[in-house]
């Protein structure tokens, strides 16, 4: 028992630094665009959670929607999401 504790102060004291990446979530609402009893398109809601939207916001706090950081900032996130296939899977009749 003694080693025990002995141990996990030591680990305590001369622990070693940890690196972590921040993760973002996002809830997202799919509504599917009907014509004729076809699905035409889908559109998309996206809402990110409170950290990612802070930074998100933090980044632009003194830009304008026509300025360029805002647009890089838009180009950036839209690139992110594209390369995730707008974090969709779509499968009909089995095939994606």
């Amino acid at each position: 028992m003694k080693f025990n504790v002995l141990f996990l102060s030591l680990c305590l004291v001369f622990s070693f630094k940890s690196f972590a990446h921040p993760h973002s979530f996002i809830d997202m609402q799919v509504i599917p665009e009907i014509k004729q009893q076809q699905v035409i398109g889908l559109t998309f809601t996206w809402k990110m959670d409170p950290m990612t939207s802070a930074d998100i916001a933090y980044e632009l706090k003194n830009s304008q929607e026509d300025d360029i950081q805002w647009k890089t900032q838009a180009a950036t996130l839209m690139a992110n999401i594209l390369a995730q296939d707008y974090f969709t899977d779509f499968y009909s009749q089995g095939k994606k």
